[in-house]
């Protein structure tokens, strides 16, 4: 059975609760609980915890929730996806999540991860490896996501998503010392905040929270973009596997994505071709690198403007942590 599936309680509610109390989220840096940030996904940003117990924590913040019922039914739906994706034989690290009272009578999860050693995250792995190995573990990654839809091959109601880009996974048992990538390698899947979970063809989660840190004005037009195009991709195995390729172009190593799709074609051709995909087109990738470009683009600077307008003129406090600029 894949990792993560012991599930614990590593912060104590007042702890987290403390944290929340204290953090300003136009600076968390000053919060004086020692937090730190690893990383800004596209919606939400992942933190660094004070250690406890001799065992390092990372979290995302999610200050999106108007009743305690709705966050805590986030969690449950939260640690549903992690144990399913363990049936699927997916590594998880440990999880757990909690949730407290935010400021102004919202509700806050937090989504708790065993703190895993940044150097084993694949988009850093990636840049420090030859292109053989980096294509190889591409190919690997590939193999390792196609547990998800042999699963919803299943057909037992319920259908999972995966997004599968490469700061999403993270090589289990990384040597610092004796690193390689061969036929062995196994990865943990680390991007579980987004529980993209179907029964009966009915998405379980609430895609209309993730949009809540951009204006109310906008979250209608914004849930028709987002909704419609961005969360079905993810149950795609072929919109996952082009995501995944199109994240070279961010990653600035564009020269890898032709022998990538070399690789990626033949093995769906052999080794998934229980799946039936089509091959994989490099223009396909190009052009869903730009849309995508795009879209991410536009979602942060309404959220920038929303930013502005809550702070700057309305003098009110903006729960969301922004990242600066971001290199696509």
């Amino acid at each position: 059975m894949a990792d993560g599936t012991r599930e614990n309680r590593p912060f104590d509610k007042k702890i987290l609760q403390e944290i929340e109390d204290n953090l300003d989220p136009a600076d968390p840096s000053k919060c004086p609980m020692g937090i730190e940030i690893l990383g800004y996904g596209e919606i939400s940003t992942v933190f660094g915890l004070p250690s406890v117990a001799g065992r390092s924590w990372a979290c995302k913040r999610l200050p999106i929730f108007t009743s305690e019922k709705e966050a805590q039914d986030y969690i449950e739906l939260y640690k549903k996806y992690n144990l399913k994706l363990s049936e699927c034989g997916i590594n998880v690290p440990q999880f757990d999540g909690v949730s407290v009272i935010g400021h102004g009578g919202i509700y806050v999860d937090y989504l708790l991860q065993e703190r895993l050693d940044e150097a084993s995250v694949c988009h850093n792995v990636i840049h420090g490896v030859s292109e053989d190995h980096a294509v190889f573990m591409l190919e690997r990654i590939v193999c390792e996501a196609a547990g998800v839809w042999r699963f919803n091959k299943k057909k037992t109601g319920m259908a999972l998503g995966l997004d599968g880009q490469l700061s999403n996974w993270a090589v289990k048992d990384f040597n610092h010392e004796n690193f390689k990538i061969d036929p062995d390698t196994k990865f943990y899947f680390i991007d579980t905040s987004t529980p993209f979970i179907r029964k009966n063809g009915m998405e379980q989660i609430n895609g209309r929270l993730l949009l809540k840190s951009a204006p109310k004005i906008l979250q209608s037009l914004l849930a028709w973009i987002f909704l419609k195009d961005i969360i079905g991709r993810y149950y795609n195995f072929r919109d996952v596997i082009i995501d995944l390729f199109a994240n070279l172009h961010k990653e600035q190593l564009p020269d890898l994505i032709d022998p990538g799709i070399d690789r990626i074609n033949h093995l769906l051709e052999n080794g998934l071709s229980e799946f039936k995909i089509k091959p994989v087109l490099r223009s396909e990738i190009d052009k869903y690198y730009n849309e995508d470009k795009f879209i991410w683009a536009l979602y942060l600077g309404v959220r920038r403007f929303d930013r502005y307008v809550k702070t700057r003129i309305l003098r009110r406090r903006y729960e969301f942590i922004l990242p600066g600029k971001i290199k696509r």
